[in-house]
């Protein structure tokens, strides 16, 4: 512990910007901060004793009053001339948590002495909204992690630093969601590696000769490694390994998960979504000298298990034939499963601390509650961690449905799903029934891009048409809406897209390159995005669901947006992009043109599907920042106002209740009577945020509580349908 011992007096911390003055009590700091217009920053210091030699990570246990109020939490160390930087999210409610900020995540600001010379600790909170709110310190601590991730960088990836640090990252968050505590340290292997007991490698692709050779006398000395999609004959050798050549497929048949291996059978069932395109597998040795096992297998574009292995794992460690997946709960349990046989007495430590948590947030039922730590009690006596993980995960599930259970569904709400297509017709017939019987009544289904079909074609026979998703989805009583990619090119074969570029029919950045995007301006792009939604309108579906309907945060300025900019502005700019970049003489009218192009393009393709069908309903995914939908062109307030849809989708993909809750009441802001209008987006499997049962239930409750239109789950995959929505009460009060 850094804190406390509390300061000796309140006069011993400094304060600043939006900071009131501390206040002592009771073995806790009151940190109050009043944010006014103008004044985005509250900041106090605090003195700290010597770091201790070998600290990893940093943890600050506070509460916060109004986390609402709160954009994030940065800590800040001052050493020497000068400082440590790092920053975490906004506390997620205003119950006690800890904040964690490993030391790999502290970035050198002007020349600071080494980091264990800090005496002072900057705590910063950051604005979000101009209210007031205290920040409760309960401690700060540091802790010598034996688990650390390798942030590639230079030395293991050279030129893929953002791509390495984003991988780093959903490590991170893979490792918290297991419970496993870690710390994240960067490429250059400079430091003891005896401390850690395993390192994981989330992408590390180009080892040079130093830091591999680096990492095989880890391994040597008694250390473990978990490697991802890597190809290094050097690193898998210690590990008793070999790398396949690489592997591709197509998009419609993609790999989609990782199931357990036959030679696993003992383990829990688990199905963790993945879907890629790309493989490196690994294979034992001849011989097999490290003992290795394949855990897991790859699953194909139907769901069954391949002879494909997704995970060994030897005595030395383990290899994963792709990146880190994204951190659903079934991948933290698998990621706990191969951790834990690595490390076994790390197994002890986990179940003791599942079991506190279980204890420390009860069920309403006392007598459910007794029951299940009763069982944890037995599971522990027997040293049991995948008993005691079973038994906290059944615990969180029981919280999610009296969750639900409390704030039942209004008439007429929307319950969605974003289904990212892909099916084969005999799927379609179990999926429905699937959403159906979880109580999810709409299907945002993929089916065009950019005017494009991603349904049968010659290219692709064996998926269903329209009219085979349209029937499927009638038999369950399941409403489907076309869900169409506007602007984005993700999905279309490079080949198709140098077509494009070649046609200037793709966005441009400042500097000219081609992005994969299509450009709003050019008015071919507009007919075949228009044309595409007219004949999803007369093939009878009863929704159509634009998303990309916005520009990139690098575009455009290619040829077709300066010539449509011109014809507005009646007058050539002369000084192009540079006059209407960010701080050019004509940077806002730019910015209201593209708001203006993207409302053309809705209200005429609305104009022309309700001239096929008037009762069709229109809806877009937008961003859940009007601000920062604005800046990208996306003023969907007006699209609303306008009656070009019917409703919106703000994309509020995050973890963090404080963020979310915030990001709807700033939609709530947008229109008067806007709420009916409102399908609130939950990250169960993007990106941003993988939320598991009770983070559903939390945010379906706080999109109850504003009475809006409903909610809908991006994206349908193997862990909503199998594990998230069924403890969910979405439409009727358990019994």
């Amino acid at each position: 512990m850094l804190i406390p011992p509390l300061p000796h007096a309140a006069a011993d911390i400094a304060c600043g910007d939006a900071a009131g003055p501390p206040q002592l009590e009771a073995g806790v700091i009151h940190l109050p901060a009043a944010f006014t217009p103008g004044r985005d920053r509250a900041y106090w210091d605090l003195p700290i004793p010597k770091l201790p030699s070998g600290a990893t990570t940093l943890l600050i246990d506070l509460a916060c009053s109004n986390p609402g109020a709160v954009r994030a939490v940065s800590l800040h160390l001052s050493a020497g001339a000068g400082w440590y930087s790092a920053e975490a999210a906004a506390p997620a409610t205003t119950n006690r948590q800890t904040l964690v900020f490993p030391r790999g995540g502290f970035a050198a600001v002007d020349s600071p002495a080494a980091w264990h010379r800090a005496r002072s600790l900057r705590l910063s909170l950051w604005k979000r909204a101009d209210q007031p709110v205290t920040a409760t310190l309960h401690g700060v601590a540091a802790r010598r992690d034996t688990v650390a991730i390798v942030r590639g960088g230079d030395a293991t990836a050279p030129g893929e630093e953002a791509f390495a640090r984003r991988m780093a990252d959903r490590a991170n968050a893979l490792l918290m969601r297991a419970g496993i505590p870690c710390t994240v340290i960067d490429d250059t292997l400079d430091g003891d590696l005896n401390a850690f007991r395993l390192l994981l490698l989330p992408w590390s692709p180009a080892p040079d000769k130093r830091r591999c050779q680096r990492l095989v006398r880890f391994v040597r000395d008694g250390g473990k490694l978990l490697v991802f999609y890597n190809a290094s004959s050097p690193l898998a050798e210690a590990l008793g390994l070999t790398v396949d050549a690489w592997q591709g497929a197509p998009a419609e048949l993609a790999w989609t998960g990782w199931t357990n291996a036959p030679a696993a059978a003992a383990l829990p069932p688990l199905l963790v979504p993945h879907r890629t395109t790309n493989l490196l597998p690994p294979r034992p040795v001849p011989g097999n000298p490290r003992e290795a096992r394949t855990l897991a297998v790859w699953t194909d574009a139907s769901g069954r298990a391949t002879d494909l292995p997704a995970c060994i794992v030897s005595t030395r460690g383990a290899w994963f034939a792709h990146v880190p997946p994204l951190a659903t709960a079934s991948a933290g349990d698998f990621m706990r499963q191969v951790v834990f046989r690595l490390l076994p007495d790390a197994g002890a430590a986990w179940a003791a601390a599942a079991a506190r948590s279980v204890a420390a947030s009860p069920l309403a039922d006392a007598q459910a509650q007794a029951q299940f730590e009763s069982r944890l009690v037995e599971a522990l006596a027997a040293n049991a961690p995948d008993r005691v993980a079973r038994l906290a995960a059944d615990h969180r599930a029981a919280r999610a449905a009296a969750r639900l259970a409390a704030v039942p569904p209004t008439t007429g709400e929307i319950r969605a799903v974003w289904e990212t297509g892909g099916h084969r017709r005999h799927q379609l017939t179990p999926l429905f029934a699937a959403l159906a019987t979880r109580g999810i009544n709409t299907v945002f289904y993929h089916m065009q891009s950019g005017g494009r079909s991603h349904l049968m074609s010659d290219d692709n026979p064996l998926l269903p048409n329209e009219a085979e998703v349209l029937e499927a989805a009638r038999r369950h009583r399941v409403d489907v809406h076309a869900w169409i990619t506007c602007w984005s090119l993700d999905s279309i074969p490079p080949a198709e897209r140098e077509t494009l570029a070649a046609a200037g029919r793709l966005m441009r950045d400042a500097n000219g390159n081609a992005l994969p995007w299509l450009c709003p301006s050019h008015p071919v792009n507009q007919e075949r995005v228009i044309e595409g939604a007219i004949a999803l309108a007369r093939a009878g579906l009863p929704g159509i669901h634009l998303d990309y309907i916005r520009y990139t945060e690098a575009g455009c300025y290619a040829a077709a947006t300066r010539t449509a900019f011109e014809a507005e502005q009646g007058a050539p700019v002369a000084d192009w992009p540079a006059a209407v970049l960010p701080g050019g003489p004509l940077a806002e009218t730019f910015g209201r043109f593209r708001q203006q192009e993207n409302a053309r393009v809705v209200a005429r393709l609305a104009s022309a599907v309700r001239a096929v069908n008037p009762r069709i309903i229109l809806s877009a995914a937008v961003f859940p920042d009007p601000a920062t939908a604005r800046a990208l062109g996306q003023e969907w307030s007006a699209w609303l106002r306008d009656v070009s849809i019917d409703f919106v989708c703000p994309m509020a993909y995050t973890e963090n209740l404080a963020t979310f809750s915030a990001w709807l009441d700033a939609c709530l802001q947008t229109e008067p009577d806007v709420a009916s209008r409102i399908v609130a987006g939950l990250g169960t499997g993007a990106d941003e945020s993988q939320l598991d049962s009770l983070g559903v239930a939390e945010q379906i409750a706080a999109v109850r509580a504003r009475r809006l239109r409903g909610f809908a789950c991006f994206a349908v995959d193997s862990e909503l349908l199998g594990r998230t929505l069924p403890p969910l009460p979405l439409t009727t009060q358990p019994p």
